[in-house]
């Protein structure tokens, strides 16, 4: 019982199927000790806990305290798990030295010299154990010092600043010694050559260096060419886009989505709805005010929106169209969808592009249904999708005979009548009270339940065979002969020690193999391997009120790999009553029966 309470996590569980004989106590020891306790693991444990620990800064010099009581209980290990070996790795010495303040490595070099023939970690523990002796005297005040910064204005950190602008500028273009500003190369290139670069490093639009993001730069300005008033650095500045009243700068991830669903037409979208994410990526602007959208189900809401107007262009010509009276909201919880082009002969010369997992961000309403007009289509069967041609260019839409990972969104408009409401009024009303007749039972109920179905028959002998509740099937098992072997060899040792145990054991087998329920296998199975093999071990069960009685167990919780039997298995639908129906039944009457079979 002791023994029991003492272990937990990954330790109960290796050894949880010996922990019910007492006699099992040596091999559970034994056990352990080998998983828990050689001494490599525990001095691999040690190792990492040094190379865990964070270097020490200069003005942190107490950290050297903690650090040196690490360090002696890395040298004490090896000792007395006689691994005098890792004492000499050179490489584990280079790993506590390095953790040192820069002035403390350049006195332990000075100090190793010294040492013949080479220095180790015991070595070292020893020096920086008087290291940590002199700490320990130092007044606490003094490891906070820095220089000649004193404690009383610790937060004066402006000289920090001074010596960082002090360095030379390079030129994240040409690795010059200039600003990306002052760059030839990056000059010469035309502007949205510029603008991609800086997209690509992740640069600011504002100052065009990296570390932050143009909407959290407090110095940010202004272009001011020819009265641009976006926030980008004048060199990024584009003549054509800054006589529009709107940028599309991210036009690509805009109109995208929208050439992939047929959005126009909806019904249900009598404005045109931009995600506010977009627009504040394309430099949208517009006056704020409150929106209120009617979604499926008639659900309401209510949120803050932008009424703006954008440009919009088709991707395989120069056409461009102005969407007036755009709406932004937070998000428009479309679902995701995919496309791909080769799986459909029919589209082999139309210009389509290939899309997977891609959400729409941009939904057109009835407002500009003029670009949904269809001037051209092509179409295969009756379960192939249809290509039409728009002024945006080919969309693709209908079936697609592929699964989708998202549930299917009905939009339909229920009309009630006063005596159908008031119907459904009095069902709700004794929701949970009246019997229903319907069964509710979840998928993998309904699962188990169709393999009971399906796979019980009935034997000549009056006996009925029903087929495991696989989850998977064909179930896949990782190698467990060698689990079960050891479980048998457990058990061996015990029929050795007593032999009425063995007795009675053999006579339980016995039985099973008279009924039928085992056989011995041919030398042909046993030799041939099978994807779905695993070993099931046993072991056996003593009432302490009937000693004479033997039970045998078989194990299919073992594991395995981290995989058992009863892991791939479904439980089944439940048979039993419930204990609350159970309990409420003992109100019934006066006298409460209980009886076990």
């Amino acid at each position: 019982m002791r023994l029991q309470k003492c272990l937990v996590g990954p330790a109960k569980e290796a050894v949880a199927a010996m922990l019910i004989y007492p006699n099992d106590v040596p091999n559970v020891l034994s056990e352990l000790e080998f998983r828990f306790g050689r001494p490599d693991i525990l001095v691999k444990h040690q190792l990492q806990k040094l190379q865990q620990f964070p270097p020490i800064p200069d003005q942190k010099l107490e950290q050297v305290v903690p650090f040196s009581s690490r360090v002696r209980n890395v040298v004490a290990f090896p000792k007395s798990a006689n691994c005098h070996q890792q004492l000499a790795n050179v490489s584990l010495v280079e790993q506590a030295v390095s953790k040192l303040p820069q002035n403390k490595q350049f006195e332990w070099a000075k100090h190793s010299v010294t040492i013949s023939p080479f220095a180790t970690i015991e070595d070292f523990s020893k020096w920086l154990s008087e290291l940590a002796r002199i700490v320990c005297l130092m007044p606490t005040s003094s490891h906070s010092i820095r220089g000649n910064v004193t404690s009383s204005n610790p937060r004066r950190i402006m000289h920090i600043e001074e010596e960082i602008s002090s360095e030379t500028p390079t030129c994240l273009r040409c690795s010059g010694d200039h600003m990306v500003t002052k760059c030839d190369s990056f000059q010469s290139d035309d502007v949205q050559t510029r603008w991609d670069y800086v997209k690509n490093n992740k640069l600011c639009f504002s100052c065009l260096k990296k570390g932050h993001i143009t909407g959290k730069f407090r110095s940010k300005k202004m272009c001011g060419i020819d009265g641009c008033q976006r926030y980008h650095n004048s060199l990024l500045h584009n003549k054509i886009l800054s006589k529009m009243p709107y940028q599309t700068g991210q036009r690509d991830r805009s109109v995208q989505p929208m050439l992939n669903c047929r959005l126009a037409n909806e019904p249900r979208s009598a404005i045109t709805i931009l995600e506010e994410d977009i627009a504040r990526k394309i430099g949208v602007r517009g006056q704020s005010h409150p929106l209120t959208l009617q979604w499926y189900n008639d659900r309401v809401v209510t949120e803050q929106s932008f009424k703006v107007n954008v440009e919009i262009g088709s991707r395989f010509d120069d056409k461009k169209f102005t969407l007036k009276d755009v709406y932004t909201v937070n998000h428009l919880n479309l679902t995701e969808q995919s496309f791909t082009k080769e799986n459909f002969e029919h589209f082999g010369h139309v210009p389509l592009q290939n899309y997977s997992s891609t959400k729409p961000s941009l939904l057109i309403g009835l407002n500009q249904a003029y670009l949904g007009v269809t001037t051209t289509w092509i179409q295969g069967d009756n379960d192939s999708p249809i290509a039409a041609k728009t002024s945006l260019g080919w969309v693709a839409y209908g079936p697609t005979k592929s699964s989708t990972r998202s549930s299917p969104r009905v939009m339909v408009i229920k009309e009630q009548n006063l005596h159908k409401m008031v119907s459904d009024y009095f069902e709700a009303d004794s929701f949970g009270v009246n019997p229903t007749s319907e069964q509710l039972e979840s998928d993998e109920d309904k699962q188990a339940r169709h393999i009971l179905e399906t796979t019980t028959i009935l034997r000549p002998n009056k006996h009925y065979e029903v087929g495991l509740l696989w989850k998977k099937f064909p179930p896949q098992f990782p190698s467990s002969r060698e689990m079960a072997e050891r479980r048998l060899f457990s058990i061996e040792k015990r029929m050795h020690k007593d032999e009425k145990f063995a007795e009675r054991y053999k006579e339980e087998m016995a039985k099973y193999v008279e009924k039928g329920y085992a056989r011995k296998v041919t030398q042909e199975e046993v030799t041939e391997s099978y994807a779905q093999t695993w070993y099931l071990p046993h072991f056996a069960v003593c009432n302490p009120h009937k000693p004479s009685k033997l039970r045998i167990v078989f194990d299919a919780a073992a594991t395995a790999n981290s995989t058992s039997l009863n892991a791939s298995l479904l439980k089944g639908p439940e048979q039993a009553q419930p204990l609350m129906r159970i309990l409420l039944q003992f109100r019934q009457g006066r006298i409460g029966v209980a009886a076990d079979i």
